[in-house]
């Protein structure tokens, strides 16, 4: 790694010592399918139900391909997305 902060997630053995770091347990499904989604216009009306969210920032939401917890703040549960989630922060800033 070039700096000392990365987002990247690498596998580490189980009894490994990270300074600083966070070990989770791998989840295999999580890495497959939990994917953070870049372009919110994909995201329309029939997506709800296939799509997540968590609020990061005042005023702002990342959204996800799958649920569980989010990847970085791993303490916030990813929510479904709901018509009001839609209407607020995805078609508003279409």
């Amino acid at each position: 790694m070039s700096s000392s902060f990365s987002e990247d997630y690498e596998e580490i053995a189980c009894d490994a010592k990270i300074p600083n770091g966070t070990i989770i347990p791998l989840d295999t499904f999580k890495v497959a399918h939990l994917k953070k989604i870049t372009r919110i216009d994909t995201i329309t009306r029939n997506a709800m139900g296939n799509f997540w969210y968590a609020k990061i920032n005042i005023g702002s939401a990342e959204f996800y391909t799958s649920d569980g917890f989010h990847p970085k703040y791993t303490a916030k549960k990813l929510k479904p997305i709901s018509l009001y989630i839609l209407n607020k922060y995805i078609q508003h800033n279409q």
